[in-house]
């Protein structure tokens, strides 16, 4: 009876050690392989590159469009880009310019 209790005394005074090694085991193991560890780090770094020029691409894109938008406040009104768009809108042309249709699925504007 004495070697049973001296048994059970020692596997609950290991019980607590064991645990927390495997907590620590576990994380440890996340950290390497998981889906944020240290072994996806440069799938994660590919990805941000990727959303970083769809950023710079986005940026152009607004910019431009910013652009136009400024040019057709009546602070500061360009008339050329008055008189495109008012052309572009109205479908008309000056008889004197040529004219360059484009397909319905791909306009200009």
């Amino acid at each position: 009876m004495d070697v049973v209790r001296s048994v059970k005394r020692g596997l609950l005074a290991a019980l607590w050690p064991v645990v927390l090694m495997a907590v620590t085991v576990y994380f440890g193991w996340y950290g390497l392989n998981g889906a944020h560890g240290q072994k996806a780090l440069p799938q994660r770094e590919v990805l941000l590159a990727a959303a970083r020029a769809d950023l710079a691409k986005a940026q152009t894109e607004h910019d431009g469009w910013q652009q136009k938008v400024a040019s057709l406040k009546a602070a500061h009104l360009d008339p050329d880009m008055l008189d495109e768009r008012a052309r572009t809108v109205l479908n008309m042309a000056k008889p004197d310019e040529i004219v360059v249709p484009y397909a319905k699925n791909n306009p200009l504007y």
